[in-house]
């Protein structure tokens, strides 16, 4: 098999910098010939050094040089926003830690407390996965806690709704109301 590199490239620079150092990056395409058929390879950097090539899904890329910059600048885009929208340890209320792991191969997202972990081969799936596993957790300990606070005012016997967290008190004041009509 026949793979050349033709020393065709181009370069794009995406507007959002950086996430984790703030700094400008650049994409860089490289044009490769497999038998006769032409690919892009995809490098991104910025002047710190960050592993941004890791952020991409590995592999070749096919179509024009500015269709596939046009895709990596959309790919980059949802990159640094769900890096930008992700959410705090439910626990301890911490920014998680998100690193690539060159041993791995992996990026990893934690709590630096241990609250909560997540490891995957690409960063975005890694921090879709992070925040999955927060919503699960908050979902999990709402229900959790509500059951505590129910119990807890159904043994007091207190049928006034002071004692009740806020997100409980209206359910509590509609199922109270009808109790007493009856």
């Amino acid at each position: 098999m026949s793979v050349e590199e033709t020393g065709v490239w181009t370069e794009t620079y995406p507007k959002e910098p950086c996430p984790f150092c703030g700094k400008t990056v650049a994409i860089r395409i490289t044009e490769i010939l497999i038998v006769d058929k032409k690919y892009w390879k995809v490098r991104i950097f910025d002047d710190s050094g960050c592993p941004l090539s890791a952020m991409f899904e590995r592999g070749l890329r096919m179509g024009s040089a500015g269709e596939v910059c046009a895709v990596l600048k959309k790919d980059w885009h949802e990159i640094v926003e769900t890096v930008s929208t992700m959410p705090v340890c439910p626990e301890c209320g911490r920014s998680p830690v998100c690193r690539y792991s060159t041993n791995l191969d992996r990026w990893i997202i934690l709590c630096e407390k241990g609250h909560l972990r997540t490891d995957e081969a690409f960063v975005l799936s890694a921090m879709r996965n992070w925040n999955k596993k927060v919503g699960q957790y908050v979902c999990d300990n709402q229900n959790q806690r509500l059951g505590q606070c129910l119990m807890e005012f159904w043994h007091q016997g207190d049928t006034s709704d002071e004692n009740l967290p806020e997100f409980m008190r209206q359910s509590w004041r509609i199922k109270h109301a009808d109790w007493e009509r009856k």
